[in-house]
């Protein structure tokens, strides 16, 4: 595949045109304007992967989404345009260099931190194309709590690619972005832009993995400390101070050779092609995750979410399967804990819109290695919002925190032994019109040079059984960790 065969012939000046534009702007104005280009192909690529290889073994961000429902939509990108970045109190706005070009407070207020930058970044923007599929979008995550994260991936982290392959249905776009500073020589900004390009369209490569060598696998907390956690939060409910609580267990692996995210990709697309795909990364390091739960998707006023919550291993034989399945749906708790997320999320939705429908009763969705119980919803904003307002107003929801959620929350801080990073935390993108969809980043890993960290949780009620609990974690951790170990 070659992105430059299919750009017609005058892609070059149109996008020289545009950074000159945003060069005579931002002269003028005194500040930075982002300048973006997007141009209609004539076919698109069947695997995004090779066009970000080379940049992500060269050292630059990187991401790649796809999902195929309700219609298919796929993005890989590199190279950021602008980085926005939350550690601590304050939220950063980066240029391609890694320069501060802007700052803001952030801490507990991240999700409204990063939609302030994001219309910072937008005001005066030259852009071209904002139909879905179409235009700059910022594509990133949050960690899980507001103080969580790591230097590479804090507590929220978006970047505005500078390079974007996008596919919506049947169309396909090529989107060319930069932040335009004042002074700066059009004809270098666009020269770097096309360089970009041109050195991925000739670099190619497929991103299969090297065998990673013998691995080393530790888990935390131990199966005896962990159900001693579940006992705990028993009592807690029990005392009536809480409805549900998710406890999660964290696996680390350790390999000979550095394991290669842009496969471990690839594979859990192709183990789980009925989820959504994502990995964001910078170099050979990247957080990558093929979730089936839908926090928050929208477009134009209409929205949509859904409760995935109540699981049970997949069966060995199809009569098993079957077995277990039905189990799932008559469990009086497996139930329960699906009516405690849905009605969260229907109640944090609700002052947000003129009516919200959902089915009366959950579906299963059969998934490689589990069935889930699942619900969607469905709604329509009384007034535009950003679809980065709308997940923070449903992050967390009780699927992966609790209810209550502060109570929750408190019983998860005292009783994991780890912070949870960008595991739970949603994952997605935000285009120019503020629509987007986020992910809860479930079935993931943070990889790392030759490490992976990856965690699975278990929502906890008064009658939960302490070992089903616990194998409901090995079930869901093996969609992430046989994978990464597929190479052996």
């Amino acid at each position: 595949m070659s992105v430059l065969r299919n750009l017609p012939p005058d892609w070059a000046r149109r996008l020289q045109s545009r950074v000159s534009t945003a060069a005579a702007l931002a002269r003028e104005r005194g500040r930075p304007v982002l300048s973006s280009l997007s141009i209609a192909l004539a076919s698109h690529p069947s695997d995004a992967n090779p066009f970000v290889a080379s940049a992500a073994r060269r050292g630059e961000s990187w991401f790649l989404w796809s999902r195929r429902a309700p219609r298919p939509f796929r993005v890989a990108a590199f190279g950021a345009a602008a980085t926005i970045r939350v550690a601590g109190g304050r939220c950063v706005v980066e240029d391609a260099g890694g320069r501060v070009i802007e700052t803001g407070p952030g801490g507990r207020a991240r999700f409204a931190a990063v939609e302030r930058a994001r219309a910072w970044l937008l005001d005066g923007a030259i852009l071209e194309g904002r139909a879905a599929g179409r235009g700059p979008l910022l594509a990133g995550g949050f960690a899980f709590e507001p103080g969580g994260g790591d230097p590479e991936f804090p507590a929220a982290l978006f970047r505005l690619p500078g390079v974007m392959l996008a596919s919506y249905g049947t169309r396909a776009t090529l989107t060319l972005s930069a932040l335009v500073l004042p002074g700066t020589d059009p004809r270098d900004q666009a020269g770097a832009l096309l360089d970009a390009l041109r050195d991925a369209a000739a670099r190619e490569v497929s991103g299969d993995a090297a065998p990673a060598g013998g691995v080393h696998i530790d888990v935390e907390p131990d199966p005896a400390a962990w159900m001693r956690q579940v006992e705990i939060a028993r009592r807690r409910i029990d005392a009536g101070t809480m409805e549900k609580v998710v406890l999660a267990r964290r696996c680390r692996i350790r390999a000979a050779h550095p394991l290669d995210a842009l496969a471990v990709h690839r594979r859990l697309a192709a183990r789980f092609p009925s989820c959504i795909h994502f990995a964001f990364g910078c170099g050979p390091d990247a957080f990558v995750a093929a979730t089936p739960e839908l926090l928050i998707r929208k477009r134009g006023l209409r929205i949509t979410s859904g409760s995935l919550a109540g699981t049970i291993a997949r069966g060995r034989s199809p009569s098993e399967d079957r077995r277990l399945a039905r189990a799932l749906i008559e469990s009086k708790k497996e139930q329960e804990e699906h009516a405690i997320v849905l009605r969260a999320i229907r109640e944090a939705l609700a002052p947000l819109c003129a009516g919200i429908d959902s089915p009366e009763a959950p579906r299963l969705v059969r998934l490689e290695n589990v069935h889930h119980l699942h619900t969607p919803v469905t709604g329509t904003l009384r007034a535009p919002a950003s679809v980065l307002a709308l997940a923070g107003a449903l992050h967390p929801t009780p699927a992966v925190g609790g209810r209550p959620r502060a109570r929750a929350l408190r019983v998860i801080r005292g009783l994991e032994p780890f912070d949870r990073g960008w595991y739970a935390g949603p994952v997605g993108w935000v285009d120019a019109a503020g629509d987007g969809e986020f992910a809860v980043a479930i079935r993931s890993a943070r990889i790392q040079g030759n490490e992976a960290l990856l965690l699975a949780g278990a929502g906890i009620l008064r009658d939960s059984d302490p070992i089903a609990e616990l194998r409901e974690t090995r079930a869901k951790m093996r969609a992430v960790l046989d994978v990464l170990l597929e190479s052996q």
